[in-house]
């Protein structure tokens, strides 16, 4: 009913009656429309017109449709539905509202007027990746690169599936067509769809924080790549392999990654061989420039040996945009005791 080729057109179409009837109006229903077009993202609110348009006359589904809709919050099933099966992306709050009524247990409370509208966007419909290139700025030869190829093909949908989970678990990052890039302690990683016959992969491109930080831009790596994995589980058939491509970019070699799951003592043995020779052009390369060796200094949620003891009071602090063609998006906390879980997402 939402998610179909014709939602433009189904914007258009909402009546001025159904507007009013829903306390909107017509420049409401054109920031809805341009927001679409720009942005592939739909308000809250016209969700519910939509839905609440199509169900017009139909008394008998009446109810269906206040279960399904829920509140102006987002609670209704239909906007769990698009969450849980990552059809969509949520907007995030910006930041505490100091203005917010005071919560008192037991008391009814409500939101602040002036909150943030709710918005959803659909990777599917996004029709450029031009602020991902701006904030990304180019390829450059000390990155770290690695590829997911797959077999059959990557499936309709995998790719903008992958993105919102990891959007949703870091908060700092820009969507566009085919690309995703994350931001996490400085370190910039790019995801892009490459969907071809024979030739289907995710590219993983990362740039570290400071010099010689392979070990925590394979960690931001690996980090996506287990969601990549996640996924993968959901779809019988499909079938990934890691491929890392030689550096010398005249070369068109392919160096086959380790297994992530070897045993401990298994990944040590492979690690110790330190440089890597391409079969192809011949020349030599750090091999942890090639792939991730070592995973015996993370913990299994794929923190470094740094991040493993953590000051005790931390501020962290970034911002929640949408504006043109991409979303970006964080959180401010404050940490006042930290405890360690190990856990893969």
């Amino acid at each position: 009913m939402i998610v179909r080729h014709d939602l433009l057109q189904q914007l258009n179409n909402i009546p001025a009656k159904t507007l009013k009837k829903e306390s909107a109006f017509k420049p409401d229903k054109q920031k809805w429309i341009n927001d679409f077009q720009a942005k592939a993202t739909l308000h809250h609110k016209a969700i519910m017109i939509l839905v609440k348009h199509q169900l017009n006359g139909k008394e008998d589904l009446h109810d269906i449709a206040e279960d399904m809709l829920g509140d102006e919050k987002g609670n209704g099933k239909l906007f769990q539905i698009l969450e849980h099966f990552d059809i969509c992306l949520t907007s995030k709050p910006q930041a505490l509202n100091p203005d917010a009524s005071v919560f008192r247990p037991g008391a009814p409370w409500s939101p602040s007027r002036n909150a943030p509208t709710l918005t959803y966007l659909f990777p599917s419909y996004l029709t450029d990746a031009k602020e991902v290139s701006k904030q990304w700025n180019g390829d450059s030869n000390d990155d770290l690169h690695t590829q997911a190829f797959f077999l059959p093909e990557i499936p309709q949908g995998f790719f903008h599936r992958v993105i919102i989970k990891l959007c949703n678990f870091i908060y700092s990052h820009w969507v566009g067509k085919k690309q995703c890039l994350l931001v996490c302690n400085g370190r910039k990683l790019l995801l892009k769809e490459h969907n071809e016959e024979a030739n289907s992969y995710i590219e993983f491109r990362c740039k570290g924080n400071g010099e010689n930080d392979f070990e925590g831009q394979w960690c931001l790596i690996t980090m996506a790549i287990r969601k990549v994995e996640k996924l993968i589980e959901e779809w019988p058939g499909l079938h990934y392999s890691l491929k890392t491509p030689c550096r010398n970019h005249d070369c068109e070699h392919y160096f086959d990654w380790p297994d992530l799951d070897e045993k401990e003592e298994d990944i040590e043995q492979t690690s110790e061989e330190k440089i890597k020779t391409c079969e192809n052009c011949g020349e030599n390369f750090q091999t942890e420039l090639l792939f991730c060796m070592s995973r015996g200094s993370r913990g299994q949620n794929g923190a470094t040996a740094d991040a493993k003891s953590p000051p005790t009071q931390q501020n962290i602090h970034s911002t929640y945009n949408i504006t043109g063609n991409f979303v970006s998006g964080s959180c401010t906390m404050n940490i006042e005791e930290q405890v360690n879980l190990s856990f893969w997402l």
